[in-house]
């Protein structure tokens, strides 16, 4: 499977998200925590998806980099209605093989190991609204969806896989 890099166009639900607050230490002691909602994504053109996450603080800021998706046909993009181009501002987290990345937007100064975002409910709740909406775009003649069920059978794995890691950017 492909994987969502900078310059990529990802395609979002911003009417399926998730919220939840996550905590981390940081600077050697120093708590810190941030809200975050999630949301499946897909990468537009690639056989990509996974699961964003965006700082409430920084939602407005994100929100202005959407775009409406062109194309009139809601089965070409599984039926999101918008998309956002990756860019510096995004950063990433991703299993240990490289076969699985999602995505984080918030204030870069935040530094949570990438197991805080994995080990979330919200994480578990937007794969399995992306399972739902893969599962059912599998079914259709929608170029590279073909291999993504593969994907969610290994989301709940990858917490304990990525444990430590720093988010990176592109």
């Amino acid at each position: 499977m492909a994987l969502v890099e900078k310059g990529d166009w990802i395609l979002i639900n911003k009417d399926k998200v998730n919220s939840e607050n996550i905590e981390w230490s940081q600077d050697w002691g120093s708590s810190r925590s941030a809200n975050y909602s999630s949301t499946g994504f897909f990468v537009d053109g690639k056989d990509a998806t996974n699961i964003l996450f965006v700082e409430t603080a920084k939602l407005m800021t994100f929100t202005e980099l959407a775009v409406d998706v062109d194309s009139s046909n809601p089965l070409y993009n599984h039926g999101y209605k918008h998309k956002i181009q990756v860019t510096d501002a995004f950063q990433y987290g991703q299993d240990n093989e490289k076969t699985m990345r999602f995505l984080v937007y918030h204030n870069k100064d935040s530094k949570p190991y990438q197991h805080r975002f994995t080990s979330t409910n919200m994480f578990i709740e937007s794969a399995k609204v992306l399972k739902d909406l893969v599962s059912i775009a599998s079914e259709l003649p929608i170029p590279y969806i073909g291999k993504i069920n593969i994907w969610f059978g290994r989301v709940v794995d990858m917490g304990s896989s990525i444990f430590g890691d720093p988010l990176r950017d592109f």
